[in-house]
């Protein structure tokens, strides 16, 4: 075994070993040496020794104390400063400290000679000074010690009335409170006229000065113009259509900046973090970003939160489809059921209650991928009677539904027991019910997931979202259900189709057309 004698500098435990070495001295020393024990054990900071007395004599005692307690610890104090001269020796005059005009404390100048403390400022000249500006020259000041208090509060008043220097332009119709949705819009339109201004200015000033765009504009094909706000926006060729404004002319974004890696950002986190080809389709209801395919997968790509959760995938050869697929018909009429979970919600009305298991239940057309996602309490024929209720009430009646049939759940834990009795024993209850109602209820073969291939796909979509999202956080029922009914809604705007680059096509078609003839996110 080895001693450790000396302080080893670099390592993790430094600071701690040198800052409980000297605690260590002042509680030996701490009878021979009082005044200089007091101070080691609070006015030392780091490696710095900040204190002070009341008049001379203590002040020299102290000195004399402090030196003779680190000798006898083997230490040497050094680059004295004081705010009088006659507390520094010939020998300690020879250090840069002594002489200095200034000198740090904590992050603070202090001039020992005036014994005042010192802020420096240092202001950018610019033609231009914005909010940001000002904002980040108050950050700057260091105060720990709260000694400028009045005047930051003063710079914060002035950056607060800034803020609202459009109440002082128009004192008769003051905006109080949180911001509107125009403020906002008229913030974000700022934003992209500067963004555009900035990469694409040769195009902005040759549109307001009526000239033609140069043929080796990255945006000739975008038959681009300028809108009533200057903003620039797609042409194209389907002013007539009964699009949205913003999805028949979205704003043109540069491919690269700041501004276009925020929106696609946000985008991508507020609908749960998609995947390149829906995320594009969501940003395209609004914007136009030059190569916007890229600019999708290098977000997606980028994401922290996908990389952690992203599976391995393996790919086989796929069988035909069943007639139930391909043959139209109407949304919901062939709809096959599944269930995920379990699901651990909390009692929000307990603090420490125990965690109530839930299920998620599935239904998806077959013919259009339209997706309707339901709470089950307990794996009871009852509860599923009763969420058959509640999505045919919500959805139409169906003729024909498609279930797992159970038998491959054998040996599993005591949930999937359940819900394998629940399918498998084909309860009575549920036999009436889809009598009564005249619905085909079919099973797929036993051990046999290749034939319930889209359901399993809707499942693993969901847990895309869900996993991204909530991670292992514990909701309460209606926060389970809000977030099980947005993704509900993602699911059922993706797109059906591959999503075409020419701003000339119509808006790409969604299982949401089927059901309210527009996208659930637009």
């Amino acid at each position: 075994m080895y001693k450790l004698c000396t302080v080893t500098y670099g390592t993790t435990s430094a600071p701690f070993l040198a800052t409980r070495t000297v605690q260590q001295l002042a509680k030996d020393e701490g009878k021979d040496f009082p005044l200089a024990s007091s101070v080691l054990l609070q006015d030392v900071y780091m490696d710095g020794v900040l204190t002070g007395e009341d008049n001379l004599i203590k002040a020299k005692d102290m000195q004399q104390q402090l030196i003779s307690m680190f000798d006898k610890g083997g230490m040497e104090l050094h680059k004295w400063s004081a705010n009088n001269q006659s507390l520094l020796c010939d020998e300690m005059k020879e250090s840069d400290y002594s002489f200095s005009q200034e000198t740090k404390t904590l992050g603070i100048l202090w001039k020992p000679q005036p014994d005042c403390f010192g802020f420096n400022l240092v202001i950018e000249q610019s033609e231009v000074y914005t909010k940001r500006a000002v904002l980040s020259q108050i950050a700057r000041i260091f105060d720990p010690l709260g000694l400028l208090g009045p005047i930051i509060t003063k710079a914060k008043m002035f950056l607060q009335k800034l803020w609202f220097i459009s109440n002082c332009r128009n004192p008769e119709s003051k905006r109080k409170g949180p911001l509107t949705s125009e403020e906002l819009s008229k913030a974000e339109h700022y934003l992209i006229k500067q963004c555009q201004f900035k990469v694409f200015s040769t195009e902005v000033t040759a549109m307001m000065s009526g000239d033609n765009i140069s043929n080796k504009s990255k945006i000739l094909n975008l038959s681009a113009f300028l809108d009533n706000k200057g903003v620039m926006r797609v042409g194209g060729r389907l002013e007539n259509s009964q699009l949205p404004y913003s999805g028949k002319h979205p704003i043109i974004l540069p491919s690269k900046g700041k501004l276009t890696e925020m929106i696609v950002k946000y985008y991508h986190e507020k609908y749960f973090h998609l995947g390149p080809q829906h995320l594009l389709f969501q940003i395209r209801q609004k914007y136009c970003p030059i190569h916007g395919r890229n600019v999708c997968r290098k977000i997606v790509h980028n994401c922290v939160v996908c990389f952690k959760v992203k599976p391995k995938e393996y790919s086989q050869k796929m069988g035909n489809l069943p007639k139930e697929r391909i043959i139209p018909d109407k949304v919901f009429s062939s709809t096959g059921i599944d269930l995920c979970g379990p699901f651990l919600i909390k009692n929000k009305y307990q603090r420490k209650g125990p965690e109530i298991k839930v299920f998620v239940c599935i239904f998806i057309c077959l013919v259009t991928k339209a997706t309707h996602l339901e709470i089950i309490s307990d794996l009871t024929s009852q509860s599923l009677i009763a969420t058959l209720k509640r999505f045919i009430s919500r959805r139409g009646k169906c003729h024909k539904i498609f279930s797992d049939n159970g038998s491959n759940m054998v040996g599993a834990n005591r949930a999937l027991r359940d819900l394998n009795k629940l399918v498998r024993d084909r309860n009575e209850s549920l036999y009436a019910f889809f009598a009564e109602e005249n619905i085909e209820w079919s099973f797929i073969p036993p051990r046999s997931p290749n034939w319930e291939g889209l359901r399993e796909a809707n499942i693993k979509a969901i847990k895309y979202h869900f996993k991204r999202v909530a991670g292992n956080s514990k909701f309460s029922y209606e926060e389970l259900l809000t977030l099980t009914t947005q993704i509900e809604a993602i699911l059922n705007s993706r797109p059906l189709t591959p999503f075409s680059a020419d701003v000339d096509d119509l808006e790409i078609l969604t299982p949401a057309h089927f059901l309210i003839g527009r996208p659930i996110t637009q």
